[in-house]
């Protein structure tokens, strides 16, 4: 036994854990990608379409060894109501109650961290022309789906109940086994964990009893109809004036449900609630373009154009938002642009329906 050394790592003397070779340079990952794309023609001036898109993703990461210390992580008892390892812990070599115990529990090979992501995408609809009837016009009437789940896997925490009670009073048995609790109440099935022997003091058994898989699911849903109509209106002296306009319906799902074990506090490390929610937006758009002057000295071209959306939220109501923008062109070669806009930016599920 010797005064602790906090100068440094034991990787340039000193007795603070060195975590970073533990962790990975670089991170394992492993992607499948799929894309299937096609369209037929109805008839003369009519298409169908259809996108499909499927990807899966595997990937880790490793963390160094969860640090233990017991003035934060769960302890036993003592008998003056503080959290500590008791002196009748039969790993506690100093025979008095310990308030202040650290140490990296190596023995777990780290914090490790598997995902697996499965993301699949359609996207189909029709679209055409009016032929000779409008020559400039264009219409595209689409339907989106898309669905991405995620399953996270995380091995190397520890259980709090349990941690307690493999901190607490111990004893041998008659046969040399160490048994949690006392003679007189056993606690069965509980290992005494030994935190007091060095690196690979700790057996399988009893990172067995403290240590949990814990697993994360996380599912996003969206589905998008969208009907635009796009050509020119009217020819002006400069230019046709042409326009754009639509509406959009559009849905949005998610839903995150982490380990049970995390949802109640009942593990170290991160812990948080779920998060389930969903919202829809009906929107409307409309975007012009007019062209002012063209071909005349000091203005090759001189244009204006102009959009505004209205959205309706079912969680937060209706926005509507403009932009608008100038483009003058004094000679060939030189552009001179200006523009403004109006911007809203939509509360995600996230922010809406996350728990405190």
């Amino acid at each position: 036994i010797r005064p602790f050394d906090p100068s440094g790592d034991d990787a340039v003397g000193g007795d603070l854990y060195n975590f970073a070779p533990v962790n990975y340079l670089q991170t394992p990952f492993e992607r499948t990608n799929l894309f299937v794309q096609g369209d037929y023609n109805i008839f003369d001036n009519v298409t169908a379409y259809v996108e499909a898109r499927y990807s899966n993703r595997r990937s880790s990461q490793l963390l160094a060894p969860l640090p233990y210390d017991s003035r934060f992580d769960p302890a036993a008892t003592l008998p003056d109501g503080r959290a500590g390892i008791p002196a009748t812990n039969v790993y506690n070599p100093f025979g008095v109650d310990l308030t202040d115990v650290r140490r990296r529990v190596t023995e777990t090979g780290g914090r490790n961290f598997d995902n697996e992501i499965n993301q699949i995408q359609l996207n189909t609809g029709l679209k055409g022309s009016f032929g000779e009837l409008a020559p400039t016009w264009e219409w595209d009437v689409s339907w989106q789906w898309g669905r991405r789940a995620r399953v996270d896997t995380d091995t190397g925490q520890f259980v709090g109940a349990r941690l307690a009670q493999a901190l607490g009073p111990s004893f041998f048995d008659d046969a040399g086994v160490a048994r949690c609790g006392t003679p007189d109440n056993v606690i069965d099935g509980c290992v005494p964990l030994n935190l007091f022997g060095g690196g690979g003091s700790i057996t399988q058994d009893q990172l067995d009893f403290v240590t949990a898989s814990l697993n994360d699911r996380a599912t996003t849903k969206r589905q998008v109809f969208n009907a635009n109509l796009r050509g020119d209106l009217i020819d002006l002296p400069a230019g046709p004036l042409s326009t754009a306009f639509g509406y959009e319906f559009r849905k949005e799902e998610f839903t995150n449900i982490p380990d049970s074990g995390k949802a109640t506090g009942a593990v170290t490390g991160n812990t948080g609630g779920p998060t389930v929610g969903e919202y829809d937006v009906d929107s409307l758009f409309l975007e012009v373009n007019i062209p002012l002057l063209s071909g005349i000295p000091g203005i090759e071209l001189l244009e204006l154009s102009g959009g505004f959306r209205y959205d309706d939220y079912s969680t937060i109501g209706d926005t509507g938002n403009f932009q608008g923008s100038l483009k003058w062109q004094p000679i060939q070669g030189l552009l001179i642009r200006g523009s403004y806009s109006e911007v809203f930016r939509e509360p995600t599920v996230g922010e809406l329906f996350a728990t405190q």
